[in-house]
């Protein structure tokens, strides 16, 4: 196994580096003295351990909103040959993918594996089935547990140099169980730590840790969202304060795959309902482009380490959107945009109706500049849906 010394922050100056990465919520909430004694700690036993730096790279350091997030520059794109040449002290150690049957995890694990850069294990529930089966014969190897389940996330999670994160409400038939996600950040959180895991990458949504200033949030307009951001900002928290070596977050847009850019789902087959404002843009991610990012986090931890990166292949208005649809298919389709009530009389499910209306009043934050700037390359819009048509 690689030893600890090869990480750059595996020095005697770990401490007053990573001590200037406390964030100003950090020290508002009180935590620095905790953070600062356990970062204390390690830097005194890597201090007696290892003697010199094996390698150096610049990193983004601290965080803040992204509103007024200015990244560092990296021109050189992220490619499976740069990766590999990359920070290879690191790449000792399987990495783990959790949720890898889903859009996101699976996406992550399948970037990694086409990359080559890293031993792959997935955390699967079912190891039979199709979804765990393909990733199986890909390379990765399939460690069975639960995110309930600790013992499981601590086996899981053994001699491994890297965690993929990612942790969503559960959507039944019956409605939707906030109760969970919470709980099993933290429980992965702990077991990756437990473990010795040096970097944690997590992902969330766009616009988490900026909900709170939306128009009428304060005001309880939009109680019935607060569960859902408050969750997903507590994850966010608990990893950016846990001490990892190095943590990325990625904070995606809207996926190019969301059901309501599908023209299967359009009223009568041609026309797509919204409440979403015909100028406001959507933040669009191809859900491949985000296995992509957290691959470039998990084999270029110092260059991503302390990045919050709001994550977007495009900015596309929805009659762009619908533009695009109908010249790729050949088919007319047509917005039909409108307050909820309106959008609900047209055949729009109430729920859908009600969360699409908070698009209108949250910020833009994901953007491909931002993404650019960290050496990535994430699809256009047209391009996703050509690839998509088999026309690419």
């Amino acid at each position: 196994m690689q030893s600890r010394g090869a990480h750059t922050c595996a020095t005697s100056d770990l401490l007053e580096r990573r001590l200037r990465t406390v964030s100003p919520d950090q020290l508002r909430r009180g935590r620095n003295e905790q953070l600062t004694i356990a970062l204390a700690i390690r830097a005194q036993r890597l201090r007696r351990i290892y003697s010199q730096i094996f390698s150096r790279a610049p990193r983004q350091t601290g965080w803040a909103p992204v509103s007024c997030h200015k990244p560092k520059r990296w021109a050189t794109p992220l490619t499976a040959r740069s990766v590999k040449m990359s920070e290879s002290s690191h790449n000792s150690g399987p990495v783990l993918v959790t949720a890898a049957t889903g859009r996101q995890g699976g996406a992550t694990a399948r970037a990694l594996l086409e990359a080559g850069t890293a031993k792959v294990r997935v955390l699967v529930r079912a190891p039979e089935t199709a979804k765990a089966q393909v990733l199986a014969q890909a390379g990765a190897e399939l460690v069975v547990g639960d995110l309930d389940d600790p013992a499981s996330l601590r086996a899981a999670c053994a001699g491994a140099r890297a965690v993929f994160s990612m942790q969503s409400p559960i959507v039944t038939e019956t409605g939707v169980d906030f109760s969970k996600e919470r709980r099993q950040g933290k429980n992965l959180v702990e077991a990756a730590l437990a473990e010795g895991v040096r970097t944690f990458v997590h992902t969330a949504t766009s616009g988490v840790g900026d909900h709170r200033n939306v128009e009428g949030w304060a005001e309880g307009r939009w109680k019935s969202h607060e569960e859902y951001w408050e969750n997903k900002l507590a994850t966010c928290e608990l990893v950016r304060g846990a001490g990892f070596e190095s943590w990325t977050i990625i904070l995606p847009g809207t996926f190019m795959d969301h059901a309501m850019l599908d023209p299967a789902g359009f009223a009568d087959g041609s026309r797509l309902i919204t409440v979403i404002r015909t100028d406001r843009p959507l933040e669009l991610i191809a859900p491949e482009d985000i296995g992509k990012a957290a691959a470039a986090a998990i084999d270029y931890p110092a260059k991503f380490n302390g990045v919050t990166l709001q994550l977007a292949g495009e900015l596309l208005t929805q009659p762009q959107i619908v533009e695009i649809l109908s010249r790729l298919d050949g088919k007319k389709y047509v917005l039909q945009s409108g307050t909820p009530e309106e959008a609900i009389a047209a055949g729009l499910h109430p729920g859908v109706a009600h969360g699409l209306a908070y698009m209108n009043v949250a910020p833009v934050l994901a953007r491909p500049e931002i993404a650019r700037s960290y050496g990535l390359r994430p699809m256009s819009f047209e391009n996703w849906a050509r690839k998509q048509r088999g026309l690419a």
